[in-house]
């Protein structure tokens, strides 16, 4: 991506942090649908050959739901969140350095970001895929307080909860560091999302497995599902999320009221195009930082055009 942003006059900084969360995530999901069918001399390659595997579909995904609600599956989530969360702190836990506390990486970030806007105009836009909208949530809780505005922010099915962008997107606006016309999120449809995989195995997206197995809450709520953007499931305890959430889906539509920005993809998108070429892959929960598409929209509202100098040409092969 970065020649891309360099290209067209965007200095592109990008904030990785260690998970392996999809393969450790899907390892264990594979390892446990392998041993399980085993067991009962059941073979899954055969199962989907013979159609049984569909049929019991559902059945299969409560029963991985169930497996990786255990501690070390679901343990692998928390301790992400934990790290996006520590990179923001000022004084992270159980990392002295000479006798003194260290600061997270989003700390030091924000310090010389800081530094520089004495001397120098500076817009940060803010790009965020999956889990990234964790990381990017604590980061603005720093800039809050160093009193850095950010001038956009873009977020690819984001990862966290509706309670998590209530405080601290929905926070950053309340003290005028991010305006919430500002905020760009793209998610699938609903549809889409019951139509995508984790490891090929557990049949919905990743956003549907941490609702349901990775946070604290069964059936949690979380801003890149676009089922808890429907007002029906704020209103009415229809299973579809836990009710005890109810408050903050309410709270997070009454918050943006239309002014957040939405762009939601269907069966319609089923492909994404990820070169001039037309290479295209299947519309999936990963898909969207392959999407050229998506990438040229986001550089175009950076830049405030309708034309980039030097388009996106090739997202593929990773």
């Amino acid at each position: 991506m970065a020649p891309y942003f360099k290209a067209n006059g965007i200095y592109p900084l990008f904030i990785t942090w260690k998970t392996g969360l999809l393969e450790s995530i899907g390892n264990q999901i594979a390892d446990y649908v392998k041993g399980d069918f085993a067991q009962a001399g059941l073979d899954p390659a055969s199962m989907r050959a013979q159609g049984i595997w569909d049929w019991m579909r559902d059945a299969i995904d409560r029963g991985i739901e169930k497996f990786t609600r255990r501690i070390v599956v679901r343990g692998v989530w928390t301790e992400m969140k934990e790290n996006a969360q520590f990179a923001s702190d000022r004084a992270v836990r159980g990392y002295p350095q000479q006798g003194r506390v260290r600061p997270g990486g989003m700390v030091i970030l924000s310090k010389a970001l800081h530094d520089l806007s004495k001397n120098h105009a500076l817009d940060i836009h803010l790009i965020g895929h999956s889990a990234g909208a964790i990381l990017l949530g604590h980061w603005l809780d720093e800039l809050v307080k160093r009193e850095l505005p950010v001038s956009s922010a873009t977020l690819y099915a984001p990862a966290c909860t509706m309670e998590f962008a209530n405080r601290h997107y929905g926070n950053a606006h309340k003290k005028g560091i991010l305006d919430k016309q500002n905020l760009h999120i793209h998610f699938m449809d609903d549809e889409r999302e019951l139509a995508d995989s984790v490891a090929n195995i557990y049949g919905k997206s990743l956003l549907y497995l941490v609702s349901r197995a990775l946070e604290d809450i069964h059936k949690m709520p979380l801003l890149g599902m676009a089922a808890a953007w429907d007002t029906a499931h704020a209103q009415t305890e229809d299973g579809k999320f836990n009710m005890v959430q109810l408050r903050e889906i309410r709270k997070w539509l009454d918050f943006e009221q239309g002014r957040v920005n939405r762009y939601v993809y269907s069966k319609a998108d089923a492909k994404v195009l990820t070169s001039l070429n037309n290479d295209v892959i299947d519309l999936s929960h990963g898909s969207f930082d392959n999407d050229i598409n998506i990438l040229d929209a986001t550089l175009k509202r950076i830049k405030n055009t309708s034309e980039l100098a030097f388009p996106v040409e090739n997202l593929g092969g990773f």
